[in-house]
């Protein structure tokens, strides 16, 4: 899809369409992402049903058994080769702290919300943290965040700006690039924080630590959300970044990724592997108790543990 003349409506509409896809039973989002005049990919967030019925609502680990609906479009992306760096993301719904810092790490410049979706559940009971961290990690990292009003009548819309950034350049610098496996393996046994890996064509293999984005005056608690994005995160959407096509390979990582890491590994397809050099080492926020589940499921084969 491409516009002649850059739309914001049109743009919008594109999400929203995704988002009347969604087969969620109960909270549909659509996000697209934009370069220039032409859609780069969009898509409606993800009820993994063929692993968890909606009924039940058992969760995988200690995380819902969706994929965002922003996250599942870069996904989409990264799976066809498709660059993100200096896209705009256009989202029915506040996106929420997790799904910011990978966009922040996927290269988005703008992020712009229809105004329905401030209306909606999520936003009434996470208000705090949209303004705490998503605002703010935007914000630090120079990403502008604007509130999209649609008339349908005119097909025009209104923004209004709901960070000032500060113009920031992410860091994008990865740890280590190796061109060897077994000084791959080697090297990513030795550490004690939970890191991935993937090979890049023409590059070896890069190398993923966490990172933690600054959120000014935010104070770390006990909650869902924090500025760190973890380290398989931030491997997909910095791959996605520069347009990668994440088919036919295996990451690596040396311990147990997240819960939620887990679920978004899912969205790649049956095409990429996991492979888990330490079942015992990592496994935060129930990685482990997901990583069982997930071993006992029929995508069982896709991990290598």
């Amino acid at each position: 899809m491409t516009l002649s003349e850059f739309d914001h409506f049109s743009a919008m509409q594109e999400a929203v369409r995704q988002a009347q896809s969604s087969l969620h039973p109960s909270n549909k989002i659509g996000a697209a992402l934009w370069r220039d005049h032409d859609l780069i990919v969009s898509a409606p967030n993800v009820w993994l049903d063929a692993l968890v019925p909606f009924e039940s609502y058992e969760k995988i680990g200690n995380a819902s058994p969706t994929i965002h609906a922003e996250v599942y479009a870069a996904l989409l992306a990264l799976k066809q080769g498709q660059a993100l760096d200096g896209a705009r993301l256009y989202v029915t719904d506040p996106p929420c702290p997790n799904c910011i810092k990978m966009m922040i790490c996927a290269g988005v410049r703008e992020i712009y919300i229809d105004l329905k979706g401030f209306e909606k559940d999520w936003y009434q009971r996470r208000s705090a943290d949209f303004k705490m961290l998503s605002l703010e990690l935007a914000e630090q990292a120079g990403v502008s965040v604007y509130r999209l009003i649609r008339d349908k009548a005119a097909q025009t819309v209104k923004l209004e700006r709901l960070n000032a950034p500060l113009g920031a350049e992410t860091d994008r610098v990865v740890q280590l690039t190796l061109q060897e496996k077994t000084e791959l393996l080697a090297h990513l046994s030795q550490s004690q924080a939970v890191m991935c890996a993937i090979e890049v064509p023409g590059q070896g293999y890069r190398i993923y630590s966490d990172q933690c984005y600054q959120a000014r005056g935010y104070e770390e608690h006990e909650d869902k959300y924090d500025p760190v994005l973890r380290s398989l995160n931030r491997l997909f959407m910095d791959v996605a970044r520069d347009g990668y096509a994440l088919a036919g390979q295996v990451i690596y990582c040396n311990g147990v990724p997240t819960s939620r890491e887990l679920v978004n590994f899912i969205g790649l397809g049956q095409h990429v592997g996991l492979n888990i050099i330490d079942a015992n080492h990592g496994g935060l926020h129930e990685g482990k108790a997901a990583l069982q589940f997930l071993l006992e499921s029929p995508l069982g084969p896709r991990f290598i543990v």
